[in-house]
């Protein structure tokens, strides 16, 4: 409740700020307009509009105040960037309908420069798209394309927005490519041509994902092997050639790229255990299967990496009873509470039954803390749920995703 508060004071006085910033741009250009041309005089009605916003802005009301102020200031080249930043503002507090009205206001006016016509062209695009009106957008930023030079890499950013929010991912794979070939975008920002090439990875994942069942085997290994030339740390490319390969009862080579999964990212071990047990139950090698894992142990103290070790050793008959030593070990090495639990299900096969009471209390509690916290974050903005997304559903980056560490997660 506190922060709500505290977020809800901080909007309302920078509503306050910025309106009395924007009463005095107003006050400083009808006193400049007024002292450049003094045979010519602001209009009363102006003047009068003036007064009426710094009412509404005294009296506690800096939405009516900015409302006011917007009807007072003319719009020209002098007072164009006032104009911009307010409806940027407006924008960004989540009052698309003002911004768009702004924005409009601003194309309306005649005797603009292209320039400025372009970047109001291009806010008003913006207001769109953050409004969720895609197809408005998407025609507004496809003219800029064409129309502006100095506005095409940013039109086309916006445009891959779009792509992927509708998820049109051929579209997203064409803009990113167009945005990839000028180099003038990527001048002296490697990384932000790595980050694109990644995503444009993904868009191929996303592909194969969305229209598999209509794909041919054959596009969708070109997909794939398109990832990874575009980004060869793709470890979701590695992860669903994997998969393929097991479609195609091919399990040496889907081992061979859940092996890749190993070197890409040691992060993202955890989610290639499936696979790799499935292809090891196909071959029926457990000792080979005990070896990678024990590889994977090497690379990451992951708890899901020991627990696959030991339920593969409660299938031998003859290391059966080293699976809890194997655990014990680990968890004295890199405490957790999912190897905790496991731990406790050895303990309650091998305790007599009157002293089975506590351990079944403390089963059932360690249970219900484990299912409810959740399994995955995204490393960019913190974003935390029980699924692994490719893109946050929170600041939208590819990627970013992973599985916890620690005692309270993998």
């Amino acid at each position: 409740m506190f922060e709500f508060q505290s977020d809800y004071q901080f909007w309302w006085n920078l509503g306050l700020l910025l309106a009395f910033l924007f009463a005095v741009g107003v006050g400083w250009y009808i006193g400049f307009k007024n002292g450049k041309r003094p045979d010519k005089q602001t209009p009363l009605s102006v003047v009068e509009s003036y007064y009426k916003g710094l009412n509404y802005l005294v009296g506690g009301q800096p939405e009516d105040a900015v409302d006011t102020f917007i009807d007072a200031l003319e719009v020209n080249t002098e007072t164009f960037e006032i104009h911009l930043a307010l409806g940027n503002f407006l924008r960004g507090r989540g009052e698309v309908d003002r911004a768009i009205r702004i924005h409009q206001n601003l194309l309306a006016r005649s005797g603009m420069g292209k320039s400025l016509r372009d970047t109001a062209h291009l806010e008003l695009a913006r207001d769109y798209l953050s409004a969720g009106v895609y197809d408005r957008s998407e025609r507004l930023l496809e003219e800029l394309v064409i129309e502006s030079k100095e506005l095409k890499d940013l039109s086309l950013k916006f445009l891959l927005d779009i792509y992927e929010a509708e998820q049109d991912w051929s579209k997203a794979l064409d803009t990113a490519d167009k945005l990839r070939s000028r180099s003038m975008f990527f001048k002296d920002r490697r990384p932000e041509q790595r980050y694109l090439l990644s995503k444009m990875a993904h868009y191929h994942c996303e592909l194969v994902e969305s229209c598999e069942h209509s794909l041919s085997s054959e596009h969708i290994q070109s997909h794939l092997e398109q990832a990874l030339e575009l980004d060869d740390r793709c470890v979701r490319a590695s992860l669903l050639m994997a998969e393929q390969a097991l479609v195609k009862t091919d399990p040496e080579q889907a081992i061979k790229y859940v092996r890749r999964v190993f070197q890409q990212d040691k992060e993202f071990i955890p989610e290639a255990l499936g696979l790799l047990s499935r292809a090891y139950m196909y071959l029926n090698d457990s000792s080979a299967h005990k070896k990678d894992l024990k590889h994977c142990l090497s690379l990451t103290p992951s708890v899901s990496v020991v627990l696959a070790l030991c339920e593969l050793m409660e299938k031998d008959p003859g290391s059966q009873a080293l699976a809890g030593e194997e655990l014990k070990n680990f968890l004295q090495r890199f405490p957790n509470q999912k190897g905790l639990l496991k731990l406790i299900d050895y303990e309650l096969s091998a305790t007599h039954n009157a002293n089975k009471e506590n351990l079944f209390l403390l089963q059932e509690v360690l249970t219900k803390i484990v299912s409810e916290r959740p399994v995955y974050q995204c490393q960019h903005c913190g974003f935390s749920g029980k699924k692994l997304h490719w893109k946050c559903p929170s600041c939208k980056q590819w990627g970013m995703v992973k599985m916890i560490q620690g005692i309270k997660g993998d």
